[in-house]
């Protein structure tokens, strides 16, 4: 079943109509409280729904149904759909309901740049990023729940068979 995170509940209004309660005190990796703002713009025409959207692409395949995403108050968001969508409470808790904090995105000042180091609300940020070598994560101290279980993570890609063995091995 379904666990609210972000979102501390939701309503269905309707069957094309859904209102999240968002929860309070969540903070974004460069230290912003995060709010319904950042969700509409996470599904909104700069990001995903736009004609000329970097995520338009993906998006269409698992949000196309969407028609739009609306900041009613800072912790209020109205999800509506265009047509009836009976799997809307999944359509968001799958990986494209991924929410991101909107000052980081607009500061990055294109896709490629925040995709190396996205601003979001986990348990982990990114802290250095290597394209094909490594990505190191390390935890982020004000995540709203769960303290991180380990100081930072480190993924390196090792395209050789042999070298990921041994490296695992040491």
């Amino acid at each position: 079943s379904l666990v609210p995170s972000l979102a501390t509940s939701w309503e269905r209004v309707d069957n094309k109509t859904m209102v999240l309660k968002l929860r309070d005190g969540v903070k974004c990796h460069n230290g912003e409280d995060f709010n319904a703002e950042d969700v509409a713009f996470s599904f909104g025409p700069k990001r995903f729904k736009g004609e000329d959207a970097p995520g338009a692409a993906v998006a269409s395949q698992f949000l196309g149904n969407i028609a739009s995403v609306e900041a009613v108050d800072p912790l209020t968001v109205k999800i509506t759909a265009e047509s009836p969508d009976p799997l809307l409470e999944r359509r968001f808790a799958s990986f494209m309901g991924n929410c991101i904090c909107k000052d980081g995105f607009e500061a990055a000042e294109s896709w490629e740049t925040w995709n190396k180091a996205p601003i979001g609300t986990g348990p982990y940020r990114v802290a250095e990023y290597r394209p094909g070598e490594f990505i190191r994560l390390e935890a982020f101290d004000s995540y709203w729940g769960e303290k991180a279980p380990a100081k930072s993570v480190t993924y390196k890609i090792v395209p050789e068979m042999a070298a990921r063995v041994a490296g695992l091995l040491t």
